[in-house]
């Protein structure tokens, strides 16, 4: 309780210095704290002196801690089968769990861990097993979505979100938010709750420090490309067409590919290597962008990322960029690409579940393979789900399991894999569970044969499925079931 205990002495040093009339949800207050305020113009809230309130709230947190209490690592044994399908996970992006105005006429607070620590007892009420986080870490500055940026854009996978640490602890350092998380960790184990943290290892940010030190771990585009940049349309291939052999065929016999290719380069190292010393240097002094130096001083750009489909409707993801895991280009684009061509990138580069080349970039898959046990070393998370993990080459999959193992076997592994057939696959390199498709049948539910293929797809799978009518990026259930009358389609 050493994390939890350095929150509460600190919000007792600062308590005495924060602001007045601070308002936040009533139904956050489900730890019976009583020092709080009533105004017609905020219903459904309280004010609260916030020092107090949190202190109050880490305090009721600590009291449920005994001697008797066993570390989560322990009691809670491996995690796969039948032991996961009783599971409820609770899915938290944390800057916009607590995200509220709590101070009258100014903009909305974003969430931080703090806040996120006093919702815990609340969270718990709803009969939540697992707290699962969206990407907790420093995210991309350059071409981000919206004024915060998107989580899935990381930035530096060793460093903390800086905008989740809470100003009510004073300022922010380093060391300061690392506690906060690590506290976040603690109380939910007191409370009976596991941690899993979504890892994102197939992008970055457009952005990332590793530019600094390995550029040649990414793929890069002429900057004058950077605006229209998207992959070939293919014709002949249905709309969102995920790969295979035959699909490939047809895109690498497209009429685009060669002006497609065209638009990338080297990368920035290798087209001018005094210079990128200089450039390093510089990086290295003054703390600039590392990418607004390289597209200012070689006109080149990391390139946007896009699906791992065919013919996409989405637009390209502006804000990430994919890593680059083989130094070859893979069988089968061989006979289509040229020798000299610059590191491209397409849809089956981006699907190295299927293709992979026979020069691996070993250091980057040993920087990937030790994030995650280092939070689970230094911050005590009890699992991780990898995003767009099904496109991962099957050896590193297996690599990141294998290592995470070697610190004990009790720990959740959950892949982003959405075909129940690949589950087998998913089993074998070392997952717990996949996402599966359910949330796609759920909307036939009502329609004839649904029983059939929702059973269909349970039967059929080697691992547990999550079974939520929606997942974080799908639409909302909301808007396939409207609130109509009972028996006629609705779900009540």
């Amino acid at each position: 309780m050493t994390n939890l205990k350095m929150l509460i002495d600190s919000l007792k040093r600062q308590e005495k210095l924060v602001r007045g009339d601070y308002f936040l949800p009533e139904i956050w207050n489900c730890f019976g704290f009583k020092d709080y305020t009533l105004e017609e113009s905020r219903p459904g809230e309280i004010g609260v002196d916030p020092g107090q309130f949190y202190l109050e709230a880490l305090k009721y947190i600590a009291a449920q801690a005994s001697d008797n209490s066993i570390p989560a690592e322990r009691s809670f044994k491996k995690n796969n089968g039948n032991l996961l399908c009783h599971k409820i996970i609770y899915s938290a992006f944390l800057r916009t769990l607590t995200a509220w105005a709590h101070y009258p006429g100014e903009p909305v607070c974003p969430g931080t861990f703090l806040k996120a620590i006093a919702l815990l007892p609340f969270l718990k009420t709803l009969g939540a097993d697992i707290i699962y986080l969206l990407p907790v870490f420093a995210n991309g500055e350059k071409y981000k979505k919206g004024e915060l940026g998107s989580p899935y854009a990381i930035k530096n996978f060793y460093q903390l979100d800086s905008g989740l640490h809470d100003q009510l602890l004073g300022e922010m350092t380093v060391p300061l938010l690392d506690t906060e998380f690590k506290a976040f960790v603690e109380a939910s184990h007191i409370l009976g709750l596991q941690v899993m943290v979504d890892f994102v290892f197939r992008t970055a940010s457009r952005d990332n420090d590793l530019i600094s030190s390995h550029p040649e771990w990414f793929y890069w585009i002429d900057l004058r490309e950077n605006k229209e940049f998207s992959p070939p349309m293919v014709k002949k291939v249905k709309k969102a067409s995920v790969i295979n052999h035959r699909n490939v065929e047809v895109l690498y016999k497209s009429s685009e590919l060669e002006t497609y290719l065209a638009k990338f380069r080297r990368s920035p190292q290798e087209l001018d290597p005094a210079n990128w010393k200089v450039l390093q240097e510089k990086y290295e002094l003054k703390g600039e962008n590392i990418l607004e130096l390289v597209e200012k001083e070689y006109g080149v750009t990391t390139v946007p990322g896009f699906s791992d489909v065919l013919c996409d409707p989405q637009p390209p993801w502006e804000d990430v960029t994919y890593f680059r895991f083989y130094f070859d280009h893979h069988q089968q684009a061989r006979k289509y690409v040229e020798p000299e061509q610059p590191p491209y990138l397409l849809q089956d580069v981006a699907c190295l579940n299927l293709y992979q080349g026979e020069l691996p970039n070993h250091e980057l898959w040993e920087y990937i393979i030790n994030i995650i046990p280092y939070y689970r070393h230094n911050f005590g998370i009890d699992g991780a789900r990898i995003d767009m993990g099904h496109a991962l080459p099957p050896a590193l999959n297996r690599a990141l399991s294998e290592k995470i193992r070697e610190q004990g076997e009790a720990f959740i592994l959950w892949s982003e894999e959405f075909n129940v057939k690949n589950s087998v696959a998913a089993k074998n390199e070392g997952y717990d569970f996949i996402t599966g498709d359910l949330w796609q049948v759920y909307k036939e539910v009502g329609n004839k044969g649904f029983c059939r293929r929702l059973f269909s797809r349970l039967l059929s799978s080697e691992l547990p499925l999550t079974g939520a009518l929606e997942i974080p990026d799908s639409p909302r259930a909301a808007q396939f079931f409207q609130e109509n009358p009972i028996g006629a389609g609705s779900i009540s």
